[in-house]
C-alpha cells in the first residue's frame, strides 16, 4: 500500500545554484534560508542578498541572465510529494460504505463531479471510471488517468 505521508504538501526538495554569479565575492548559498520545514522538505524558502553587503537581488545573475523575475529563481527549484509504504497485510483499516461516484463532463473528461450514489447520473455527464475489466477480458477500463508532471530548467541556462 503505497500513501502520502502526512502532513501532505508538495514539498521544495532542492534549489540547485548551479550559474547563479554574485558581484564582490557574495556566495550565492549565503542568499538562501530555509524558513520553514527542512533540507530535503522545505515550505518556505526565502532568497536574498545579505543587507550587509550592499547589494540586492537585480544584481543576481543566473546562467549568464539578470534576475528580473521570480520565475527564474523557481526554475532552479526541484519539488516533490513525499509518499510512504507498507505491506498490505500490515493494515486493518475497516471498509465504509462509499457514499458518491465520480462522474466527468462529456465534453472535457479532465473535470471531475462528484454525485451521491444511486443518484441518476445527470446529463452532460458520464461515469469517471467504467465498470471493471469483465471475466472475458472485454472491460473498457478507466475514462480519466490522473498524471503527475514536473519540469526542471537545463544545467545550460535558462
Amino acid at each position: 500500500m503505497v500513501t502520502l505521508v502526512n502532513p501532505v504538501g508538495l514539498y521544495m526538495d532542492d534549489i540547485d545554484l548551479t550559474g547563479w554569479e554574485l558581484p564582490d565575492g557574495i556566495a550565492p548559498a549565503e542568499c538562501i534560508r530555509i524558513v520553514r520545514g527542512e533540507p530535503g522538505r522545505i515550505e518556505r524558502l526565502v532568497v536574498e542578498v545579505p543587507p550587509e553587503t550592499g547589494r540586492s537581488l537585480s544584481d543576481l545573475m543566473i546562467g549568464g541572465v539578470p534576475l528580473r523575475w521570480g520565475g527564474q529563481i523557481a526554475e532552479c527549484i526541484t519539488v516533490k510529494l513525499v509518499g510512504g509504504a507498507t505491506d498490505l497485510r500490515t493494515v486493518s483499516n475497516d471498509r465504509i460504505e462509499c457514499v458518491g461516484q465520480a462522474c466527468v463532463l462529456r465534453s472535457d473528461t479532465r473535470l471531475l463531479r462528484a454525485i451521491d450514489i444511486g443518484t441518476n447520473i445527470p446529463p452532460g455527464l458520464m461515469p469517471a471510471f467504467s465498470e471493471p475489466h469483465s471475466h472475458d477480458g472485454r472491460g473498457a477500463g478507466p475514462a480519466v488517468v490522473a498524471t503527475l508532471n514536473y519540469s526542471r530548467r537545463a544545467h545550460g541556462g535558462i
